[in-house]
């Protein structure tokens, strides 16, 4: 599920909760780390392997940070990276 809906893609997410519960899709959106987007990303954790999908010239790529969760802790909010959600087994 790609979602790319111009700062609104939490409200997108939420929108299609039930149908991500039911399905469990790998989802990916854009996100800077907001507390909205934390806040989505410690509900979905459980669930979800969350990472960043960075550009190469992101200054903060590295393996560190390929988990969103403690980069986002470590860093706050920052630049917009595509955020990719990858359902665990089961």
């Amino acid at each position: 599920m790609k979602i790319d809906a111009e700062g609104h893609d939490v409200a997108v997410v939420r929108g299609a909760s039930a149908l991500i519960a039911r399905c469990r899709p790998t989802i990916l959106m854009g996100a800077s780390g907001t507390a909205v987007e934390r806040q989505l990303f410690d509900e979905l954790s459980p669930h979800y392997r969350i990472l960043r999908i960075a550009a190469i010239d992101d200054p903060f790529w590295c393996r560190d940070y390929l988990d969103a969760m403690p980069f986002y802790r470590q860093q706050g909010e920052g630049d917009a990276v595509n955020i990719g959600f990858i359902p665990l087994p089961c």
